[in-house]
């Protein structure tokens, strides 16, 4: 790592022109994401976030611009997050703070080395937290859900947090189900075929989850970035996971989960649908908003249904007979 008091040596305050020599672009869901570092320990944290992921987008590269100050201290502060019109701030303290301008696609922030080498804190609310938020502003809608494919039809799994979306997602794919993503999935508002795409490379399920599924009985739970306990599943290491990268949705699934309730699926209201993808748009002017909730209206004309249910596997068969009928 490039230490920054040598550029001290130079009257730069502000360390406007501090040199960040180590350079690497990464494609998170498939659009380039160029940094710039003086820090190994940065480009090792977007190696995990990122490296499974293969340039699928030919857009102009977001930029950010990541240094770390070995001279400051070692607080880690969980960042306060702010933004007005294109500009938006994740500001721990005076040593870890991260600005991004979402009109220009760029963003640059420093951090304490303490910061920087806590990897899943560093990636969940710096790294991560700009790089998704300027590929929302510019390229893709971000919903809360997860999404799978039987027969070339694809099932978008919606619901609030512990309605079961990630573990109905998993209990798919070893039914032999494609899997897309399991609690962000994104929308291409430049197609109007209802196109989505996702993470198919990683899956997280509660830490209890070898009780659902035997497979995973051994598989160690740890802390994510936020502090949450989660069972991080990579797929490519799971033979019954077949991933895809992006997909047409045809259906709209809200999840209830009920306790020994047999699986019911009904008709789900579109404009509470709608609604709830509103949730998700925390940026933009008026008129931006105006356009992604359209984005959001013209892709709830699938059917949109409520599934009420407590086995899994009766849940699966319920889906399955959903996507065969067209219903």
């Amino acid at each position: 790592m490039v230490d920054v008091a040598q550029s001290r040596e130079v009257h730069d305050p502000v360390l406007y022109s501090y040199p960040l020599s180590l350079r690497k672009t990464f494609y998170p869901l498939g659009f380039p994401v160029s940094i710039a570092t003086n820090s190994d320990a940065v480009l090792s944290a977007a190696e995990e976030s990122w490296s499974p992921f293969e340039k699928r987008f030919s857009t102009t590269p977001l930029t950010l611009r990541l240094g770390v100050n070995c001279d400051a201290g070692q607080a880690k502060v969980v960042p306060t997050v702010r933004a007005q019109r294109d500009l938006i701030g994740f500001v721990g303290d005076g040593e870890n703070f991260l600005m991004g301008d979402l009109a220009e696609g760029t963003g640059f922030g420093w951090f304490t080395p303490a910061v920087a080498h806590a990897t899943n804190f560093f990636r969940y609310h710096y790294l991560e937290a700009l790089a998704m938020t300027l590929i929302d502003a510019r390229y893709a809608a971000p919903m809360h859900a997860a999404c799978v494919v039987l027969d070339g039809k694809g099932v978008m799994l919606c619901g609030d947090s512990g309605a079961g979306k990630s573990s109905l997602a998993y209990a798919c794919a070893r039914r032999g189900w494609q899997y897309a993503s399991d609690d962000a999935t994104y929308l291409l508002p430049n197609r109007s075929d209802r196109t989505v795409i996702g993470n198919p490379h990683r899956l997280r399920l509660r830490p209890d989850a070898g009780q659902l599924f035997p497979e995973l009985k051994d598989h160690l739970a740890a802390p994510r970035g936020n502090g949450k306990i989660s069972m991080e599943i990579a797929t490519a290491r799971h033979a019954c996971i077949r991933q895809i990268a992006e997909c047409r949705v045809d259906f709209a699934v809200y999840l209830c989960r009920r306790m020994d309730a047999p699986a019911l699926l009904a008709p789900f209201s579109r404009e509470a649908a709608l609604a709830d993808f509103g949730k998700t748009i925390a940026l933009g002017s008026p008129e931006q908003r105006s356009v992604r909730m359209g984005q959001f209206r013209n892709l709830l004309e699938v059917p949109v249904n409520i599934l009420r249910y407590s086995a899994l596997e009766e849940a699966v068969e319920t889906l399955a007979g959903m996507v065969r009928s067209g219903a």
